[in-house]
């Protein structure tokens, strides 16, 4: 028995209600391209998908969700919601 694996397309598409073409990124995507605090390592894929679900928690008590739309078997995220997302956040605090 051979077994097949199964890859993500670059990029996904759908139409939306109004006749018109939106391009998604999947997660994992979404963690390469965003920059990471630590080191130069990346974001994980397991952190995107928290942000989608949970939101990142801000100073002041509220969380910030990055916008996700949930569509068969994944998430993805549209990629001007991944461009606002960083810019929404504050930034981080260092000690010292």
């Amino acid at each position: 028995m051979s077994l097949r694996k199964s890859f993500p397309p670059t990029e996904v598409h759908e139409i939306d209600g109004r006749g018109s073409e939106v391009t998604y990124l999947t997660l994992s995507q979404v963690a390469r391209r965003l920059f990471s605090s630590r080191a130069g390592k990346p974001v994980h894929v397991n952190t995107v998908t928290r942000w989608v679900l949970e939101g990142a928690r801000l100073r002041n008590g509220p969380r910030l969700r990055l916008r996700g739309t949930r569509l068969p078997g994944r998430w993805v995220v549209e990629p001007e919601a991944v461009e606002a997302f960083p810019r929404a956040l504050p930034a981080p605090r260092y000690a010292g």
